[in-house]
């Protein structure tokens, strides 16, 4: 896996209500939704995720995820 210690950067959303890309496979982290099948419930920031959890998609760490600043 990639990138679990990496810090994640600055973002300028609201916790709770912001979004994410992966950097590896492009996979979108809407913190509004959270990841329900990790067990991580709608509205959790993302700096309150298991340091261990991983992209469902590709299994790079947080620290390879970027603020998504589109419109989800």
């Amino acid at each position: 896996m990639f990138g679990h210690s990496a810090p994640l950067p600055s973002h300028p959303g609201v916790p709770g209500e912001r979004a994410w890309i992966c950097r590896i496979c492009g996979w979108i982290l809407d913190e509004r939704v959270g990841v329900p099948e990790a067990g991580i419930a709608p509205g959790t920031p993302v700096e309150n995720y298991p340091k261990d959890w991983f992209c469902p998609e590709c299994g790079a760490g947080l620290g390879e995820f970027e603020p998504f600043l589109e419109q989800v």
